[in-house]
Parts: C-alpha cells; structure tokens; sequence
C-alpha cells in the first residue's frame, strides 16, 4: 500500500498519498515501528503541503511527534545532550527563595528558577522571612524533623512579625510560601494544629485581608505515585486496539505488577496505595489488580495494613495462599456491592536468585494487561531490571510466535530513577549491541522515568503545577464558590487551613484522566496516537481545552433548555455513570488513608450517646464509605431521626414545611427533607461532574487568586 506513496509525493499528488498514508495508519495498528515511521513521515509531509489533517491527531505537529516516536529519525523529544539540561521557568514574577540547607535539591531549584529571582541559603530560615514581598520558604533537608522544627519557626516568627510591627499585617505575607520535604501523614497533624494556633489572633482572623500561609507539602513518594498515574495513567494498555474477539475473551486483568527491593519502603506503598484508587473501574467491565513482588514483601504488606485496615479484605500473600482479612482483626469485613475493589497481591522474591525470573515468566505468561513500575535499590539497579523485563516479553514473544504483533506499548515498564540525567537516558535508552540509534522498534526501551528530582523540585513543579491548579479547582467547586477573584481568595482560605482538604481535592485533580477515560475521551479521537511516554500527553492547555469541549459536548442534551434558552440541560444516565464512578473512587482513596465504612445505625446511635462528628473524625470511621444506592439509605435514616422526636397533638405529617423545621432535632436538621427527596449526599458528585469542564481549564484562574 505505502510502495506508490514516493512517487505520489514527487508528482506533488499529495492528496492520493495523504488517503493512503491514512488508510495504512487507521487499518494496521500493530504494523511494525518502521512502517508506522515511514507511514507518519510520509503524512506529515502531504499534511504540509495541503491535505487536510487527519482526526486522528491535532495538528500537523502531533503527527511528527507521533512519527518520532516510531522511530523516524532518532531524536529524544525532550534533549540532546547526554547530561540533563535545567530549564528555567519563563515565571515574569520577581522574589526571593530561600534554602535551610544546600543540596542536589537546591542545585536544581537553583537552576530552574525564573532569572529574575535571587536565591540564598539559612540555616536559620526563620531569619531570613521577608514581608511585603514574593518569597519560596524551601525545606528541603534530607532531615525531615528538621523540617518540620524550621516549618514551626518560620509560622511562630511570622505571626509574632504581626503581632507586635504594627506596620506589617496579615495581607503583608499573603505572597509567602512555605514549602516542606516532609512525610505527609507525620507532618499534617503538627501543622495542621500550628496552623489553628496561627489564627487564634483575633486581629488575623478578623482582619479583611486574612489569608493563611500557603503551605505545600513535598512527601517524595507519595508525590512520585501521583505524578506516574496522572500523567502515564494506568489505563493506557486499554486503549490498545484489541486484535480479535478471543484475545479479548482471554484478558481477564489490569494487572499492575511493582518490583522493588528499594529499602525506603515508602515508595512501594504509596504506589500500592495510590493505585488502589486510580485503577479504572467502569469501562471495559474488567477486574484490576496490583501485585508487589519484593523480598520486604510481608513486612510492607504489615505497614500498609496498619494504617489502612480497610484495604485487609482484598490483600492476599501468594507464597502463604491466604487473604490478609483472614488474620486481621481490625477488618471490617468491606462489602460493598457496586465497587470492584482491586485485589492486592503481595509475593516474597528474592532479587539475587532465579526465583525472580520465574515470576516474571509466570506473570509475562498471563493474559492480563501489564502496567510494570520497578523500584529498585539504586536508579542503575532500576534501569538493569525493567531491561530484564523487556528482555523477558520480547523473548516470549519471539519463541510463541508472536513478534509481528508485539510493539513496544504493549507492556508499559516505568522506572524509578531520582537523578535527572539518568531519568533522561532511560527514557531514550538503546540496544548497545546495534551499531545505529533507535530506529527500529526492538531498539527503544520505552522506559517511563519517574520520581526524578527534575519532576518534583523543578521551579514550576514545586507546588504542584497545573496538578495543583485543577485540585484548588476542586475544592473552590465543593465549596460552591464564584468565580470572582475576590470569592475565590476567600474559600481559599479552607484549602490552605487543613491540610486534608488539600490532599482530598489533590487526588481528585490526579483523577481527572481516569474520570475522562470512563467517559470515553482520550487527549486525541484516536487514542493510539495518545504517547504514554508524554507526560504532558493530558496536561497541556490546549490538550485540557479539547477535552473539556468533548466532555461538554458528551454531557449536554442540547434538546433541552431552560426558558432563556440559556442553560442547556445534561444526559443525566452519563451524569449519574460518572457520579457514580466518583463515588467509588472516593471510597477506595478514603480506605487507601486509614478510613472504615460505618454503619447508618451505629453513626445514630453515636450521635444520640453524644459522640461528637469530631470524635468520628479521630476514630477515621464514615458512613458515606459505601455503595451508591445507600448514600440515600443513610440520608433517609438521618432524615427520619431529625424529626423522630418531636411531639406534636397534631399528626406530625399534616405539619407544613415551615411548621416542622423549627421542630427538628438540630444533629440531624440538615439532612431532613421535607420533600423526600434524599439525593443531598450524591448531589456532592452530581455537581462534581457537572463542572469537570469547568475545572479542566482553571476558570477559577486558580493561579491569579492570590
């Protein structure tokens, strides 16, 4: 099909080479790496000269990135040189850091701030907080105590700055950030309570301008699990076309398998835990699992456990064939009947013996879709090891007979590697028996780094990036806030004040792929041109702004609007499907942080006794943990407790709405509904959905609030 193309080009008939091109792209999915190269470059040079881009991608310049990904000509998409190049952020702002200490964190920030910032260095940071102007606080020590005790002295010397200048207020620090490298969950509830002590003065708290500080928390690991599974999502082997209809009846998992024999277990449970969540549960009507095959195996499965004794009923270890819940008397016995939980399979290997590539051949030799991340002792260990697993599926490939349809995409491997340079490499890493670079598809590793220090700590990444502009997104839209600047700034406030709404609405915002791809919408209409190698792939701009037009254009039912035509109304079954998806997110991402489902019954019988929410709080115990359908269950029993005890001559249903109000129990008055419309606890994800759009593309100008 491609051999008259060459001449097609040179007689400048663009348009019957284009149809070709086209056809070969649309109709040879799994075509090898060569004849996709040619294919594309082909297409990218009739789509130049007039013929119409293809829908498959977004402009003329998707398809010669696309054709380099295939291998066109050898170029890494993101560098040149062999070492890794800082790049500046083009930020027009102007300010000051500073560093409690000088490290290979600090080098890097170092380089990548914007040129119009100054840096230095304190070992007493607190001494050098500068008010009325633009200054990063960093901590980022490898002591993380020492963080924490510099974090308490900087708030400590900031509010005694207000306290007793009485020429500096409160809105003179409202340009002040306070980054931490930290352990998340040690660090949140010390600074949660420095935080609730930093506003006891009255004059902060009343004042007009009052803002707390903004603190953003750099937990590594936890951060790196976020980052891979937002911007290469786990769902990506879904996307692959499907071959035929009985390789689709053998596939049975999304199969998530975590190699690490990394002594910093953190890494290997905040990727467990993250997936637990991220893991798609709707489309394709699949099951999902996570497997972790390392030799701390038993004793990360303990810890993971001990703060999250929910996650119990689906964990499993192989080498004992026994399920966890079974010896776990914290276990609360979970079920609940419209979320299909991923099984957590936990499997002692020892990296130094052959027992590790038996395992690999056992899982390899399974039909699931395999999504592989390798945490090793060292980045180079890392990179030896998912070469190892490359090595293994192309070589099953070869002797079953396989190889013509086997593409580098099939088995998605990222790698852990902290140091930028080596991060780079791998990314573009060769055969180093071939004596020519990459073009040829056995010759591309197609590694996906991750955990890099050029990921966490460059300037632009430090607080999150655009991750962090659709999470404050999340929480404005919970809050129900306008999308003035002035109402923004004020609900704000609640993000910066409680460090859990942060993380709550942060995991939303690294959901968004997930909640798009159950809706159907990729970042391209043909999802094989989407590169998981991109971490930008859903993140960009206009990338963003496409996605939320499709997403708009899915969810209205433009048939019907309100009486000014002004409001059109949405499909409310795909509402509902994704409301319902959200719901089960949040579930799994509340047990993933300590949290148990209780019991509506126990949650009335709590509160009549005088247990406190605060107290239910403490004890990591909810009754919304549980199937859609009884979110109104629970609100019809708090419901009918509001109006439980009233005493009336009167038959208590002849009492108008204006009657009964005054009469309800105040604990429960909020959920009665006079209506019976039980909906208040899923109108929480209704209008969640509904805003999506709204939230893809920043239109709380998140970035300008403050």
């Amino acid at each position: 099909m491609l051999a008259p193309v060459p001449g097609y080009i040179n007689a400048k008939a663009f348009t019957e080479a284009g149809e070709l091109c086209e056809q070969v792209f649309q109709s040879y999915k799994y075509a090898s790496d060569p004849v996709m190269a040619e294919t594309l470059t082909y297409l990218h040079t009739c789509c130049v000269n007039g013929y119409p881009v293809p829908k498959a991608f977004s402009s003329i310049e998707d398809i010669e990135k696309q054709a380099y990904y295939y291998g066109s000509i050898y170029s890494s998409q993101k560098r040149n040189d062999i070492k890794a190049a800082p790049v500046p952020s083009k930020t027009v702002t102007s300010g000051f850091f500073t560093a409690n200490c000088k490290n290979k964190i600090y080098d890097w920030i170092e380089k990548t701030k914007p040129e119009s910032w100054k840096s230095s260095v304190s070992s007493v940071p607190e001494s050098a907080i500068l008010p009325h102007v633009h200054q990063r606080m960093l901590l980022i020590h490898d002591d993380f105590d020492l963080n924490l005790q510099d974090a308490l002295n900087v708030l400590d010397r900031i509010k005694k700055n207000i306290a007793t200048e009485k020429e500096t207020t409160i809105s003179d620090w409202k340009n002040f950030e306070l980054y931490i490298r930290c352990d998340e969950a040690e660090a949140t509830p010390i600074l949660d309570t420095a935080l609730s002590y930093f506003t006891e003065n009255n004059e902060i708290k009343s004042s007009a301008d009052f803002s707390l500080i903004k603190i953003y928390l750099i937990d590594e690991a936890k951060r790196s699990a976020d980052y891979l599974f937002a911007r290469h999502p786990l769902f990506y082997p879904l996307t692959l076309p499907k071959r035929n209809a009985n390789e689709i009846e053998k596939v049975q998992n999304m199969h998530l398998v975590i190699f690490s024999d990394n002594p910093d277990h953190n890494y290997a449970k905040w990727l467990i835990k993250e997936a637990f969540w991220t893991l798609p549960r709707l489309c394709e009507k699949i099951n999902t699992k996570i497997s972790l095959i390392s030799p701390h195996a038993s004793e990360i499965a303990d810890s993971i456990l001990l703060d999250c004794p929910g996650l119990a009923d689906f964990s499993y270890h192989v080498n004992r064939n026994k399920s966890y819940a079974d010896t776990d008397n914290e276990s609360k016995n979970i079920q609940i009947d419209d979320i299909p939980f991923p099984e957590i399979w936990y499997q002692d290997t020892s990296f130094s013996s052959r027992s590790i590539l038996n395992t690999l051949k056992d899982i390899s030799s399974s039909n699931d879709y395999l999504y592989f991340v390798v945490d090793s002792v060292s980045d180079v260990g890392s990179i030896k090891l998912a070469t190892r697993i490359r090595e293994l599926t192309i070589r099953k490939s070869v002797l079953d007979g396989r190889i013509n349809s086997y593409s580098k995409k099939n088995f998605i491997i990222a790698v852990h590697c902290t140091d930028p340079d080596y991060a780079g490499l791998s990314k573009d890493l060769i055969i180093p028996k071939e004596t020519e670079h990459a073009n040829k598809w056995f010759n591309n590793y197609n590694f996906i780094p991750f955990a890099s220090i050029a990921d966490l700590y460059s300037w632009d990444q430090l607080n999150g990036g655009v991750i962090e502009e659709i999470s404050q997104c999340v929480h404005l839209q919970y809050c129900q806030s306008s999308q003035q600047k002035d109402a923004c700034y004020e609900n704000l406030k609640s993000y910066f004040e409680r460090l859990y709404n942060r993380d709550s609405s942060f995991s939303a915002a690294v959901s968004m792929p997930y909640r798009l791809f159950e809706a159907g919408i990729t970042p391209t209409p043909d999802w094989s041109s989407w590169d998981i190698q991109d971490p930008d792939a859903w993140w960009n701009p206009e990338t963003r702004s496409h996605m939320a037009e499709t997403y708009l254009e899915k969810l209205t039912d433009t048939s019907v609007t309100d009486a000014k035509n002004e409001h059109p109304s949405f499909h409310q079954d795909l509402v509902e499907q994704l409301a319902k998806y959200e719901q089960m997110r949040w579930c799994c991402y509340q047990l993933t942080r300590g949290w148990l489902p209780v019991e509506p019954s126990q949650v009335l019988q709590y509160i009549n006794s005088g247990v406190s929410r605060h107290t239910l709080q403490i004890a990591k115990l909810h009754p919304c943990i549980c199937s859609w359908n009884d979110l109104k269950t629970l609100q019809e029993i708090l419901s009918d407790e509001a109006k439980r005890e009233i005493c009336t001559s009167k038959n208590i249903d002849t009492l108008s709405k204006e009657e009964l109000i005054p009469l309800l129990n105040p604990k429960f008055a909020k959920y009665f509904s006079y209506e019976k419309d039980y909906s208040y606890f899923q109108k929480l994800n209704y209008e969640n959905i509904e805003k999506t759009a709204d939230i893809l593309t920043n239109q709380w100008h998140t970035d300008q609030a403050f």
